[in-house]
């Protein structure tokens, strides 16, 4: 099976996002928060949001780092959401915050997120 973060699947506008973090749920494992926020559609889809604090980490290098192992976390792992809203006429829009200061290995992002989107999709499903 190959999985795919395609450019439909990123929450962009400003209008969405204010959305999201004013009306959103959040669930939090640390060191990663996570913000979500459903709504209607005619198909099963996503669209997700990463940030990492500039206040926790200066050098876009690190910042970058962290979002790609997030992205690629979440990649790897987005059958369940997809799973979870077959059939629905729902969509989810979906943030990560990284809140701590130190840098995480792979392996430990993708435990978190695996975690944090089993939690999202048993919430879809109830």
């Amino acid at each position: 099976m190959r999985f795919f973060l395609r450019k439909k699947n990123r929450l962009c506008t400003e209008k969405e996002i204010g959305t999201l973090f004013t009306e959103g749920t959040a669930h939090f494992i640390y060191p990663i928060k996570l913000l979500y926020l459903t709504y209607s559609s005619k198909e099963a889809d996503y669209k997700l949001l990463v940030t990492v604090s500039k206040r926790n980490f200066k050098k876009a290098v690190h910042r970058n780092l962290i979002k790609r192992r997030i992205k690629e976390a979440f990649r790897m792992n987005s059958f369940q959401i997809l799973k979870s809203l077959e059939g629905k006429g729902k969509g989810v829009n979906i943030a990560f915050i990284y809140v701590s200061r130190n840098i995480l290995d792979f392996k430990e992002i993708e435990d978190l997120i695996n975690r944090q989107l089993l939690y999202l999709s048993n919430t879809l499903e109830s």
